[in-house]
């Protein structure tokens, strides 16, 4: 039995979590400013305060998870096999898993990659909160000034 994803959609599942995270860690609502209204989100990220970052950044990546989970699902369902593949490994299941987003750091090592990119590179401070974490992942697992060479071309 194949447990079926509740959302439909893994951006908005991304959204909504780190939205409301932000939301659960911080109650002072006025002093938040939405990423996506606020400017350039590095420049977002730096006015809150270390509570509300790493609250952000365990909402994406629980969010991350679980979405990417949930998706998986739903293309195990589409392209599913007629027969059972005898490797478990060569399920379209499992490959899709494989070939997710990696992150075997701590929320809080995260948090503070983003803050020091934004303050050693403040140039860069229009480079999404999201298009960071994915470059400082385990599966692109770039330097700080790698990203912002890449910034620069």
């Amino acid at each position: 039995m194949t447990a079926k994803p509740i959302f439909k959609s893994r951006f908005a599942f991304l959204f909504l979590l780190s939205t409301f995270m932000v939301d659960i860690l911080n109650p002072q609502q006025n002093r938040i400013r939405s990423v996506t209204t606020g400017g350039p989100q590095g420049s977002v990220w730096l006015q809150w305060d270390e509570r509300t970052r790493l609250g952000f950044v365990r909402g994406y990546l629980l969010a991350i998870s679980v979405g990417y989970r949930d998706g998986c699902f739903w293309y195990d369902d589409f392209v599913r096999l007629p027969q059972e593949a005898k490797n478990p490994a060569e399920l379209p299941f499992a490959k899709c898993l494989a070939s997710g987003l990696k992150f075997s750091q701590t929320p809080e090592y995260y948090s503070k990659q983003l803050t020091t990119f934004y303050k050693s590179y403040p140039q860069d401070t229009r480079l999404p909160l999201d298009e960071l974490l994915r470059s400082i992942s385990d599966s692109q697992n770039k330097s700080l000034k790698e990203i912002d060479d890449e910034m620069k071309r």
